[in-house]
């Protein structure tokens, strides 16, 4: 449900903005990195509260990138190979979830479970996943940060027109 709201509340602010499209798009995909990150650190926290508040934020922001994704590829690229650039940045979730989910996640258990039988309780197991990954989405929004500054002066043209 959040999902669908986070992809509805950024379709809607997209639709009701003036000016610039791709700085909006900028903006929003900053803030939904860092709404990424406070999520990551407050499943870091572990408290069951904090874990649906977590993923009521998770899926709002998810839901923003998915609605972002198309707008700024062919904001930044133009239209004339879009299915080949869309494609290929859709590889970059694939391969980072299962990067993430299946080696690092796994990884981080091992080292943190009791070697008997191999389980593991708390917030030990997986926070420095958490951690991982919200420096991820502030490192991600930085790099947005940058992209808007680097931009904000020129983008009457196709920023990147050869690739």
């Amino acid at each position: 449900i959040s999902n669908c709201f986070g992809r509805i509340l950024v379709g809607w602010a997209m639709n009701r903005s003036e000016g610039d499209k791709v700085i909006l798009s900028l903006k929003c995909l900053c803030a939904c990195l860092v709404l990424m990150a406070a999520s990551q650190l407050l499943l870091y926290i572990s408290n069951l509260t904090f874990t649906f508040i977590a993923a009521v934020f998770i899926g709002t922001s998810y839901g923003g990138f998915w609605t972002l994704n198309p707008s700024l590829v062919m904001a930044l690229f133009g239209e004339s190979h879009f299915g080949k650039i869309y494609a290929c940045m859709n590889l970059a979730p694939t391969v980072g979830s299962i990067v993430l989910s299946k080696y690092l996640s796994s990884y981080v258990y091992s080292m943190h479970a009791n070697k008997q039988d191999l389980t593991c309780a708390g917030n030990k197991c997986y926070g420095l996943l958490h951690l991982l990954l919200a420096a991820s989405c502030v490192f991600g929004s930085f790099c947005g940060l940058i992209m808007w500054h680097r931009i904000s002066g020129s983008h009457s043209r196709i920023i990147f027109e050869r690739l």
